[in-house]
């Protein structure tokens, strides 16, 4: 479908689908595997190639033997040596004094307290407008002809009305002193203070005192009886290098394609964003293929280690396009 022979790639517009199993992504065989199933697509590509790692045992130290001799047997014996002997010293002897414990008592301060005036609030009543009548127009006038009671009545339909309006009352505070301030005078707490005096018990002097001998302990070993002599073998020492093996060379081969109709232009658009974000260039990501889209994308496979020569599911895969 392409220069380079690339397989069919996406599932095309017609709604052909595709399910992709876990079937082995390459074949290394001359045809198509046998047990593919319906829906899956092969192609032929060429399969890269399969390293093993081959340990190879390597002789570092070859065996070898030596004469080991054994500790000897040594016996301890702890002895007493003295240090100096006991004898008689004349000392001098330190005052012997007692503390005797006394507690003064002191009275207590004498402060003045002073107390404010006290004083109450009195709230008074003060008449600010008596009580009277008055006349006010009615909110609901009268039909002509009809009576109202105390109304002056019009031809017009104005009704004015006797009311009688409430006295109004006003109230001020005044403060009324309750109780004189005074002021008293008030003894603190009385106090006790411990007061401590050294008193002599009895004085020093001199007096004699026998100093105990000092001794040391010396460990001295005495050897029992020789080491035994004994031959000791030692195997000989190997170690393991791992190294890359060629399993199988590249070669061509059959490999899992994304199958379908033609190549839609999104999911080519995708593809070349997605090799763009991989670090490879396969010309602007417009969804038409062309020989550097193509190009691009077998420097992708052969730096991945995938197979080449066709948009397999193992790339897609990798591409994050499945």
């Amino acid at each position: 479908m392409s220069r380079l022979g690339l397989g069919l790639a996406v599932v095309a517009a017609a709604g052909l689908a595709c399910v992709v199993t876990p079937l082995g992504a390459v074949q290394a065989h001359d045809g198509p595997p046998p047990n593919a199933r319906p829906g899956e697509c092969f192609g032929r590509v060429i399969l890269p190639p399969v390293y093993g790692d081959a340990a190879q045992r390597v002789l570092e130290q070859p065996a070898w033997t030596e004469t080991v001799r054994g500790r000897p047997i040594v016996d301890k014996v702890v002895r007493k040596v003295l240090v100096r002997p006991a004898q008689t010293v004349r000392v001098r002897t330190r005052p012997v004094y007692r503390n005797e414990v006394s507690w003064v008592e002191r009275p207590g301060r004498l402060r003045t307290v002073r107390e404010p005036d006290r004083y109450r609030i009195v709230r008074d009543k003060v008449l600010v407008e008596p009580g009277h009548a008055e006349w006010r127009p009615s909110s609901a006038p009268l039909a002509y002809g009809e009576s109202a009671g105390q109304t002056v009545l019009q031809p017009t339909g104005e009704v004015m009305c006797r009311v009688w309006v409430p006295a109004r009352y006003a109230y001020s505070s005044r403060k009324v002193l309750v109780e004189r301030g005074r002021a008293y005078q008030v003894r603190g707490p009385a106090s006790r203070k411990k007061v401590v005096r050294r008193v002599l018990v009895r004085d020093g002097g001199w007096t004699e005192r026998t100093v105990a001998a000092v001794y040391r302990n010396e460990i001295v070993r005495r050897e029992v009886r020789e080491g035994r002599s004994q031959v000791i073998s030692h195997p000989a020492v190997y170690s393991s290098v791992h190294r890359q093996v060629l399993v199988r060379a590249e070669s061509p081969g059959w490999a899992r394609v994304v199958c379908g109709g033609a190549i839609a232009p999104a999911w080519m658009a995708a593809l070349q964003q997605r090799l763009i974000a991989q670090g490879f260039d396969p010309g602007p990501p417009d969804g038409v293929g062309r020989p550097q889209t193509y190009a691009a994308l077998r420097l992708y496979q052969r730096a991945h280690k995938l197979a080449q020569g066709q948009i397999t599911v193992e790339t897609a895969q990798a591409l994050g396009l499945l």
